[in-house]
């Protein structure tokens, strides 16, 4: 996947991230941050987040210095000496019009789309690699005609009827759990064990930062897909429900 850049952008990769203990690694970023995150907006918001890599921005070098210091105190190497020359090491500085303001190794970027805004990736992957996307199309090809928790697949008494290796044992204590936490309304179950199973494969995929996009995109798609009115879904008890859920499909992952 890739990361737009608008005016200036610090790019961390998520490893170096994880690597501070301090905040709480990524997780703890991103909760720092979740006023500035942007789960559907890339344009609008400061923070973003892919696969691989971390975005803070700014409009000038004031902003980008303090973001740079900050990460500094975390214990990171902003930059290296390599051939005699400086280069960027555990981040990188990135202009929206000529790109990295000095050599990284480990990043791509690419304008060529110009009105468009840029985007840089992490070398060596693809940068049209989503495993957000990735989830949502295991999850959503399901055909099964009811919910899971009566839905047989093979010698499997309950089950997502998805193209995935879930264990006999957590696809039906998802399937239970979905089905006995739900409200009486069917259409909101089939959202919650998209969200339950959704969960546990994001996390298997190692993607687990992404969790609240994930859930935005699959509550979206349900909503439209099974036409379940938005005060139904906004109502307390559905928002606790398939929150529940998220949670559940996460820690049953270890």
């Amino acid at each position: 996947m890739s990361i737009k850049v608008i005016y200036l952008g610090v790019i961390i990769p998520l490893v170096n991230v994880e690597s501070c203990k301090a905040i709480g690694g990524v997780k703890g970023i991103l909760e720092k941050q979740k006023d500035h995150l942007g789960i559907k907006d890339q344009l609008n918001k400061r923070v973003l987040v892919d696969d691989y890599l971390y975005k803070d921005g700014a409009m000038g070098s004031y902003g980008i210095e303090l973001i740079g210091n900050f990460w500094k105190d975390q214990g990171l190497i902003l930059t290296e000496v390599k051939d005699g020359k400086e280069v960027w090491k555990d981040i990188c500085v990135v202009d929206m019009v000529s790109g990295p303001t000095l050599p990284c190794d480990w990043l791509e970027f690419d304008n060529s789309k110009y009105p468009d805004p840029p985007v840089v990736w992490m070398k060596g992957t693809s940068k049209d690699e989503d495993k957000v996307i990735k989830v949502m199309d295991i999850v959503l090809s399901s055909t099964r005609p009811m919910p899971a928790h009566f839905t047989t697949n093979g010698d499997r008494k309950q089950s997502f009827c998805v193209d995935f290796d879930i264990s006999p044992d957590d696809e039906y204590n998802m399937a239970s759990f979905a089905w006995t936490k739900g409200t009486d309304n069917n259409k909101v179950i089939k959202m919650g064990e998209d969200v339950v199973v959704g969960s546990y494969i994001l996390k298997k995929l190692n993607g687990e930062h992404r969790i609240s996009e994930l859930t935005s995109k699959l509550i979206e798609a349900d909503s439209k897909s099974l036409t379940i009115n938005p005060e139904v879904i906004s109502s307390p008890e559905v928002r606790n429900y398939i929150q529940a859920c998220q949670e559940y499909g996460l820690n049953l992952t270890q």
